[in-house]
């Protein structure tokens, strides 16, 4: 969990690094994809009861899902209104 959790940042580091919209974006997507995994793991040990996935991190959860959602959103929007014009 605890690998899951500093991907996350970790991958938006790196795509912030890379300098380009697209390899960012990938890397929103990749953040994603470790938050996915936190979630299921979180889910995984409240089910073999080494703990409790409380309301309180469900909701963090989902808004960290909503903020990178948006920014990955907003990434693409911004490649392809730079293709439209050159």
């Amino acid at each position: 969990m605890r690998r899951a959790a500093v991907s996350i940042p970790s991958n938006l580091a790196e795509g912030a690094g890379r300098g380009g919209k697209k390899d960012f974006a990938h890397f929103v997507t990749m953040a994603r994809a470790s938050l996915n995994e936190l979630e299921t793991q979180l889910l995984l040990a409240q089910a073999l009861g080494y703990g409790e996935l409380t309301d309180a991190m469900q909701q963090h959860i989902e808004r960290l899902f909503a903020l990178l959602n948006g920014l990955r959103n907003s990434l693409n929007a911004q490649r392809s209104t730079q293709n439209e014009h050159g």
